[in-house]
């Protein structure tokens, strides 16, 4: 197993941009910690990529601190060949009038895991997070998320999509906690699946865990299938099964892709959904 630690330290007032690629060979284990600290009123903008071929196994530890003031836009992008196995747990800590916006992105694995763990610690935080996972058959994608607000008047928003073909396995497990500290929290958590076959298997658990009166919070998940109005006004407009099924999986897909401000991460993003839109929609599915 390679081991590997890295630390990306922001000074306080400064700006930096990162690219980190993250390449997971057949054959390999890999055990990286990743350590990232925001100083006062600092800015990061970080591109987390990971490819993977073959059968690998990566465990990846992040460590994030983002200080009074700080601001942070993160898109992780993992793509993988179907055998992997990744599991990545995630440690995340704002103070005062903090930011962080996260967006991660997967095509699903033999075993995709993260385990996202945000602390809300000062007053007025926002912390804004997107993910969408992608599964089809023999991929297993799961989510593990807590968002716990202890400070006053703080905001977050957390949605998850999936999209799951034929035999597609996923799982969210999703909670959002204010302590009495955390009066006037805004909260808002969201899963929404999208079975595209019978076969595939999607469990969902959204929580909300409230020990404070002034506060706004709102928690749901929705499981379906493509909506066959949809696709029937698409086909008499002229498009085939296959177009039209693309379409509608694309435009669900998109309400996180579009999240990605960045041109590397992004173009990763829109070459995995396409090329997955090709496995996962096919035209016996859509006849």
């Amino acid at each position: 197993m390679t081991e590997a630690l890295s630390e990306i330290v922001v000074a306080a007032g400064a700006r930096r941009s990162e690219v980190l690629r993250i390449d997971h060979r057949a054959g390999e284990r890999h055990a990286q910690v990743l350590r990232i600290r925001l100083e006062p009123s600092a800015n990061l903008e970080l591109q987390e990529l990971h490819q993977g071929s073959g059968r690998c196994d990566m465990r990846l530890e992040v460590d994030l601190e983002i200080g009074s003031g700080a601001r942070m836009r993160h898109a992780a992008v993992v793509d993988d060949a179907g055998e992997g196995r990744f599991e990545i747990h995630r440690q995340v800590r704002l103070a005062g009038d903090a930011e962080l916006d996260y967006t991660r992105v997967g095509s699903g694995a033999a075993s995709d895991r993260e385990f996202l763990r945000t602390r809300i610690e000062g007053a007025r935080a926002r912390f804004r997070h997107n993910a969408l996972m992608m599964m089809d058959a023999g991929r297993r994608a799961e989510l593990d998320l807590e968002i716990a607000h202890h400070a006053r008047n703080a905001e977050s928003d957390s949605l998850c999509r999936c999209v799951l073909g034929p035999g597609g396995n996923g799982r969210f497990a999703g909670k959002i906690l204010i302590v009495p500290e955390g009066q006037g929290a805004d909260a808002r958590l969201r899963n929404d699946n999208l079975l595209l076959d019978e076969s595939a298997q999607m469990e969902t658990r959204p929580e909300l865990e409230v020990y404070a009166d002034e506060v706004q919070c709102a928690h749901g998940a929705a499981t379906g299938a493509l909506d066959e109005a949809a696709l029937f006004y698409l086909r008499t407009r002229g498009m085939s099964p296959d177009q039209a099924r693309a379409m509608l999986v694309r435009a669900f897909a998109s309400r996180i892709t579009a999240a990605i401000d960045f041109p590397e991460a992004a173009e990763m993003a829109d070459g995995m959904l396409k090329r997955d839109l090709n496995v996962a929609a096919p035209l016996e599915l859509a006849a």
